[in-house]
């Protein structure tokens, strides 16, 4: 929980620092972005415990309202819930209003768990929605938070923070 309050505390002084340092200006929509993201997974059965996830989101914009994403997290061990990496591809539907982006997902991928002894890998599907605010020169950060339906494991919910370069 210490780390997850210290990459919080990281992302909301980085986001302010170039909130103030970049100026407004405007912006066409995003060729090519990509952001770290910190995360809370929140599994669906109460064994397992609540833990955080970092990773890498990558997209590329096909037209102005459609994006391909690849995204990568990486669970953080935490007592019942053995650590783990999701892997996924998603296509976003965004509809930009200026500098502020609701967008909604669909995708497929993969969950990898790695118990003592023994490692699975499952086949999930993860929907997701949330707002991304931004450009600022070159700046970007969202708010969401997405749902996976995992094939032989217990769903889970992901809110998530991410900040990052959009080109």
């Amino acid at each position: 929980m210490k780390k997850l309050v210290l990459y919080s505390s990281m992302m909301i002084g980085i986001l302010s620092i170039t909130c103030l340092l970049s100026p407004a200006q405007k912006v066409d929509a995003a060729i090519f972005y990509v952001y770290p993201e910190v995360g809370i997974y929140v599994p669906t059965d109460s064994d397992l415990d609540t833990t955080a996830t970092v990773g890498l989101v990558g997209g590329i914009g096909l037209f102005d309202f459609l994006v391909l994403e690849l995204e990568y997290q990486r669970r953080i061990e935490q007592d019942a819930t053995p650590s783990g990496n999701l892997l996924n591809a998603s296509a976003a539907f965004r509809f930009s209003f200026d500098k502020v982006v609701p967008y909604g997902s669909v995708g497929i991928g993969f969950l990898h768990t790695g118990r003592s002894g023994s490692d699975d890998v499952d086949f999930m599907m993860p929907f997701s929605a949330g707002v991304d605010f931004g450009p600022w020169a070159i700046f970007s950060f969202g708010l969401g938070v997405e749902y996976g339906y995992v094939q032989d494991q217990p769903d889970f919910v992901l809110p998530y923070l991410r900040l990052g370069l959009t080109f």
